[in-house]
């Protein structure tokens, strides 16, 4: 089994004991039979894949994909009494991401990170609502270099450009949950509502980035997944929120049951677009 799995696997253990004392928050595919991805929001036009990408090449973020509103600490964000706000004082760089050389390790590599995001997000949530300045510094922390992670992905298989346009979306939707999170607790439901709607347009964009990339991932896929996953993190939020702590760990639990299989299809297509780069085997040569 190749390093990068034993040392994800070492990451889990902590992330998952820290998570013992936090609430998770991902969807579980049973919270898609209320939205169907296609009917929330369609794709702007400059969203529209290209098939002229190819890996490594260079993409250029659309006006779509450029740092919004919800990416800078706006008034709305500022954080009411009891509540704290989502640190800006991020880390800049983590060490660069090795990929695996099987498909079977890479679906490994991204589950892993993608269910370790699912965690880390909760984490970073609950001390935004419950007011804990530090432990949202800390949480906000650790949980960027994660997303980072996930871009490094992008970065080696894409290019620098294609790393920088996934951090810029995946951050923005991080940070509509903290602005999502603290308007609940203000009763600003117009604020609500604008999130929601940017964090389905997120996944329609994330979609659209990707199959930009990749044209042997089916148009829709990620969309789907990031649907469920936004609209089940709200759910998460509001549970917090109502001091529903019952519906929120159940939530939680169906949650992170359901991430543990998102890299797969994503895994999928990367090897079947690249097919020298993975074997299909159980494991490459750095196992």
């Amino acid at each position: 089994m190749s390093r990068w799995i034993l040392n994800s696997r070492s990451r889990r253990v902590v992330v998952l004991s820290a998570a013992l004392g936090a609430v998770v928050a991902l969807p579980s595919a049973s919270w898609a039979q209320t939205t169907t991805p296609a009917a929330q929001s369609t794709p702007a036009a400059q969203m529209t894949p290209s098939a002229q990408m190819t890996p490594g090449t260079s993409m250029t973020p659309s006006a779509a994909l450029t740092p919004s509103a919800a990416l800078t600490p706006s008034a709305a964000m500022t954080p009411s009494t009891g509540t704290a706000a989502m640190p800006t004082a991020l880390p800049t760089e983590v060490p660069a991401v090795t990929l695996p050389s099987s498909e079977a390790d890479l679906r490994v590599m991204l589950d892993n990170l993608l269910q370790e995001h699912t965690y880390l997000a909760g984490i970073a949530i609950a001390p935004v609502i419950g007011g804990d300045q530090a432990q949202a510094q800390a949480a906000a922390t650790v949980l960027d270099e994660n997303t980072q992670e996930l871009g490094g992905v992008f970065g080696q298989l894409y290019g620098d450009q294609a790393q920088q346009t996934f951090l810029t979306l995946w951050r923005r939707h991080i940070a509509d949950y903290v602005e999502y999170a603290q308007a609940g607790l203000r009763g600003d439901t117009a604020t609500q509502a604008r999130d929601r709607q940017d964090l389905l347009q997120f996944a329609q964009d994330t979609d659209a980035f990707v199959t930009g990339l990749n044209p042997d991932l089916p148009p829709g896929t990620v969309a789907q997944g990031l649907t469920m996953h936004v609209q089940g993190t709200m759910q998460v939020i509001d549970a917090l929120e109502a001091k529903d702590y019952m519906t929120a760990f159940n939530l939680a639990k169906e949650g992170a049951d359901m991430s543990a299989g998102l890299g797969d299809p994503l895994a999928s297509a990367i090897a079947q677009q690249m097919p020298n780069e993975f074997s299909a085997g159980a494991g490459g040569a750095g196992s």
